[in-house]
């Protein structure tokens, strides 16, 4: 059980399309907050996802505790969240920016039925701004991934 005392502060974009497509749960890295993803947040939206992005513990308005940073308790932190605050039923697509990656690696190793897909990368906002139908990439973002990423899969 997480201490009931820690409080994350999240962003919530609920779905925007009459067609459910699970939801995206987007972790920053260090030493950051969610507020590197407020371009991806609404194209995700947009396409039928409910996106989360939360302030881990330590980091912006989330709790400060003097303990409970390891990844393992982040990644529960973070799954309590998703499940009991939010009330997600179904898997979630994990997103890690830089130190959020590592807290993905450690959700989808703790709750491996929760998660659909894991992505994560050093400057993981350029893979949103891709346009998913040519594979090319925001001009600010130099090139595409070679291949399409189970979060923003090829169309």
């Amino acid at each position: 059980m997480i201490d009931p005392e820690i409080r994350l502060h999240y962003i919530e974009a609920l779905r925007t399309s009459e067609s459910p497509k699970g939801t995206n749960l987007l972790i920053h890295g260090f030493p950051e907050t969610s507020y590197p993803f407020r371009h991806e947040i609404k194209p995700l939206a947009n396409t039928g996802s409910l996106v989360l992005a939360p302030d881990y513990r330590g980091a912006g308005y989330s709790s400060h505790p003097r303990n409970g940073y390891t990844k393992d308790i982040m990644s529960q932190d973070l799954h309590q969240l998703v499940t009991e605050r939010i009330g997600v039923k179904g898997e979630v697509y994990l997103v890690g920016h830089d130190i959020g990656g590592m807290i993905a690696h450690d959700y989808v190793a703790q709750f491996p039925s929760s998660v659909a897909s894991i992505d994560w990368g050093e400057y993981v906002p350029c893979l949103a701004l891709r346009d998913t139908r040519t594979r090319k990439s925001h001009p600010h973002c130099g090139t595409s991934p070679s291949k399409p990423s189970p979060t923003f899969p090829k169309s």
